[in-house]
């Protein structure tokens, strides 16, 4: 990891680099998670296509489990001047919630982690269709930097991708930069 801090413009610029990756062909994912202190008033909010919307935005009965962002996330007091913490992800950008009791009463911490990006069923009352999120059920958010545990046919199911000659080492090495601003 490599960082930078400019304390005047109250940012941190950080690129995450690794080396060697060795290809698998077992379920593997690595995700960066951001879960903020609550603040009363303060809401995560969702860079999609240049206009910031709420995770909880998703029609009834979409995905709200994972969502490509442009730029990245903010974590604001909302309004015309919006304070707060924003994620810029440059070359990651799948995002993912990170929910909480309010969404499942039997989620630890730990379990929320774990369960961010795949594993969620928080059925309604009939158990028929996944609730609609809401504000409150969010306790932060990961953003997915390597993930095959989508069973997706048409693409690999590996990284570095390739077989044999078509390996392609140069996936061994991968960076993943952010900047990070109070605002």
């Amino acid at each position: 990891v490599e960082y930078t801090v400019d304390p005047m413009r109250r940012r941190l610029a950080a690129a995450l680099t690794w080396r060697n990756k060795t290809a698998t062909r077992l379920l593997e994912a690595l995700t960066v998670f951001n879960r903020p202190a609550p603040l009363a008033g303060f809401r995560w909010e969702m860079d999609k296509l240049g206009e910031w919307v709420s995770p909880a935005n998703v029609t009834a009965g979409g995905e709200q489990y994972s969502h490509a962002v442009w730029s990245g996330l903010r974590y604001t007091s909302g309004g015309r001047v919006a304070r707060g913490l924003q994620i810029d992800t440059v070359d990651a950008a799948l995002v993912c919630p990170v929910l909480n009791k309010a969404a499942d009463g039997n989620l630890t911490r730990e379990g929320a982690l774990q369960q961010a990006c795949f594993d969620y069923d928080i059925r309604g009352p009939a158990r028929q269709r996944q609730r609609q999120l809401s504000e409150s059920m969010l306790d932060g958010f990961g953003i997915v930097l390597h993930n095959n545990r989508f069973g997706i046919s048409g693409f690999a199911q590996w990284y570095p991708f390739g077989v044999g000659d078509r390996y392609q080492k140069h996936d061994e090495t991968g960076q993943f930069r952010f900047i990070i601003e109070e605002r």
